[in-house]
């Protein structure tokens, strides 16, 4: 269907380039031309007729083009349509064996189970992938309080307040001589 979209769009496309002339008529150009015959020798600007003649060309050319894009992208949404068309049609031949023989509802009541299941298989993929996303949260965390108990640890045996007590010791000893410490 989006193909279908697509070329539609860019036949529409090329119809308004189709509808698109150029800006420069010749009447334009002569003016153009006679303008500057007064600046340029007159061997120079003799090739008006053969500009004139490339410009039709390139114009020519374009328009050609693009009716030919426009006829093959005509062409490949009627085959679009037409094998959507002969797939509807298919189906619809299918349904009508199926209709009036029970197969039918059983049919309609595979879909809907079947809905149900996939519905449940992605809650149970969500819950899955939630669990997981969870679970490698907590090791997480539990490696970075290993990390933090192993500092702690390695902080405690260094004994860092020690030279620090020992300094107030001895300051206590000069403040407070007659105290036994």
């Amino acid at each position: 269907m989006a193909r279908k979209e697509n070329n539609s769009r860019g036949v529409d496309g090329i119809n308004k380039s189709l509808e698109n002339q150029p800006d420069l008529r010749k009447d334009d150009l002569l003016e153009l031309y006679e303008g500057l015959q007064e600046v340029f020798k007159p061997e120079m600007l003799a090739h008006f007729d053969a500009v004139e003649n490339f410009h039709k060309s390139l114009s020519f050319n374009r328009k050609t083009r693009l009716e030919s894009d426009k006829i093959r992208l005509n062409t490949q949404m009627k085959e679009l349509d037409g094998k959507r068309n002969k797939v509807g049609e298919k189906r619809d031949q299918l349904l009508a064996t199926l209709q009036g023989k029970r197969a039918l509802d059983e049919y309609a009541a595979l879909a809907k189970q079947l809905a149900r299941h996939e519905g449940e298989r992605e809650r149970l993929g969500e819950y899955l992938e939630f669990a997981n996303t969870l679970q490698k949260q907590v090791q997480g965390i539990k490696e970075k309080m290993v990390l933090e108990d192993r500092e702690a640890a390695n902080y405690a045996d260094s004994t860092p307040l020690f030279q620090a007590d020992k300094n107030f010791s001895a300051l206590a000893e000069l403040l407070y001589p007659a105290y036994v410490y």
